[in-house]
């Protein structure tokens, strides 16, 4: 039976029974809790999955099944998960004195997954902080996702840091954009003068812009205990404000460097991620989606298979609405990218595609968010730049004029065999006529062109290029009726 939530995937046979009833109830007896605080029903139990894992040679053909009608099949797999964990309790997170400490109401941890922070003397309900642990791939507390600070729990994102040996911190968003203060306090200091939060004082020692992402160096210091802790923060600067990266490549490169820092600390603790921007800040899209990733990007490395599926459920069982559908899609997008990483390179010459092929010639270029398609749509532009810079004529020479009039002029060539054939020529307009009429008809003459294309709405700037039925267009060798 499948259990989605194992801190660590096993491999499982492709004939194994994996269904949603396993799932519960696999989870429920790895999970004992009190009498009226556990999970009672995670999902609706009259479901079933019957989701495999799909070997990483085979990733390829299963995105494209699931990318036809629009991405039908993705759609119909998430509405599956949508209710997992619903049902679960977060009693903590609904009691009156933490609600406030919870940036939005409808995101609240499980009591079962929730981190506890140590109780401050006096203090009832100290130990709430709305954030979760994630089973990693290989250890139960991997990561935890938690919102972004609020300038009330400054304190309490110090705390969390500290007790629980975190050594890295994921930031999933800038801190200002536009003028505009995103949905994350500034917990760090400025500069190298140190702030305190409570008994921590943070000093920044470092910090590195990298590209798509800037490193910054930390040293927390307690008040009553030694030694002083280092912490480094990864801050992605390139996520978009909504929805997902345009393509996986960014995601991609920013997360092995985090998963390098992560096994540069042996004995650290969980990773710790958050997001802080209008709709991200709750520590479910943008944070759950790296989680994810980091998690799926290690399955086909131990187990030479990938379960996008039952991954999602087992993130969704420790955080309420982990993964959206758009992110749903886009994981599957990264981890095609990367597994045909180790794919030949593309001919930089795009090649005529059989018929057979085309599905998975068009999977290819779609992976990387159409990068593919956008490239080579690159290559004629670039082509006919190339074409018209050659064909401006040198000093004295009049005889080819589609430089000067502003068009891309392309001659069949003749054939080798057989009588000569007269072949059309093609002219290409990059911008409305008017400002050459006369050129244009000459062009026309001189070419025996019997047929004009215009791709524009009818304008009243273009009465000087049309003839009328009342009014002709004459130029110095033509007349046009």
């Amino acid at each position: 039976m499948l259990d989605c939530n194992l801190p660590s995937i096993a491999p499982v046979p492709p004939s194994a029974d994996r269904t949603l009833s396993g799932a519960v109830s696999s989870y429920a007896q790895s999970h004992p809790q009190d009498p009226g605080t556990g999970p009672q029903r995670l999902m609706p139990t009259s479901s079933e999955w019957t989701h495999q894992p799909i070997p990483a040679h085979s990733f390829r053909q299963g995105y494209e099944a699931k990318s036809a009608r629009a991405h039908q099949a993705f759609f119909q797999a998430f509405e599956e998960l949508r209710e997992v964990g619903e049902e679960q309790p977060r009693l903590e997170a609904e009691h009156p004195a933490d609600t406030a400490e919870n940036r939005y109401p409808h995101v609240l941890p499980y009591d079962h997954s929730r981190v506890r922070l140590t109780p401050l003397d006096g203090e009832p309900h100290s130990d709430y902080v709305n954030a979760s642990v994630i089973p990693g791939y290989t250890r139960p507390q991997g990561f935890i996702t938690t919102q972004g600070p609020l300038k009330k729990t400054l304190e309490d994102f110090w705390r969390l840091v500290r007790e629980q040996q975190v050594r890295v911190v994921v930031m999933l968003t800038v801190g200002m954009q536009n003028g505009r203060v995103m949905l994350c306090e500034h917990y760090w200091p400025a500069d190298s003068t140190p702030v305190t939060h409570g008994h921590i004082t943070v000093h920044l020692l470092a910090e590195e812009p990298e590209g798509e992402w800037t490193t910054r160096d930390f040293q927390l210091q307690h008040a009553a205990q030694q030694p002083q802790r280092p912490v480094k923060q990864l801050q992605s600067t390139t996520r978009p404000d909504h929805g997902v990266p345009e393509t996986p490549s960014s995601l991609l490169a920013f997360v092995d460097p985090v998963r390098e820092q992560a096994w540069a600390a042996p004995g650290a603790g969980p990773i710790l991620v958050h997001a802080g921007e209008a709709g991200g800040g709750a520590g479910v899209g943008r944070s759950g989606t790296f989680v994810a990733l980091s998690r799926l990007l290690q399955q086909p490395e131990e187990e030479d298979t990938v379960d996008v599926f039952h991954m999602v459920c087992s993130l969704r069982l420790h955080r309420p609405l982990t993964i959206q559908t758009p992110q749903y899609i886009f994981l599957h997008g990264c981890l095609l990218s990367r597994i045909l990483e180790g794919a030949p390179a593309p001919l930089s010459t795009p090649q005529p595609i059989r018929v057979r092929s085309f599905p998975r010639a068009c999977s290819e270029r779609v992976a990387d968010g159409s990068a593919g398609f956008l490239g080579e749509h690159e290559l004629p532009l670039q082509a006919l730049k190339d074409q018209a810079g050659s064909a401006m004529p040198s000093p004295g020479h009049g005889q080819d004029s589609t430089a000067s009039h502003g068009c891309c002029h392309e001659r069949s060539p003749p054939a080798e065999d057989g009588p000569a054939v007269q072949m059309p020529e093609a002219w290409l307009f990059p911008v409305r006529p008017c400002p050459w009429a006369v050129e244009i008809w000459e062009l026309v003459w001189e070419h025996g062109a019997r047929v004009l294309v215009s791709l524009c709405l009818p304008d009243s700037r273009e009465k000087e290029f049309w003839p009328t039925e009342s009014q002709p267009v004459a130029t110095d060798a033509e007349t046009v009726h």
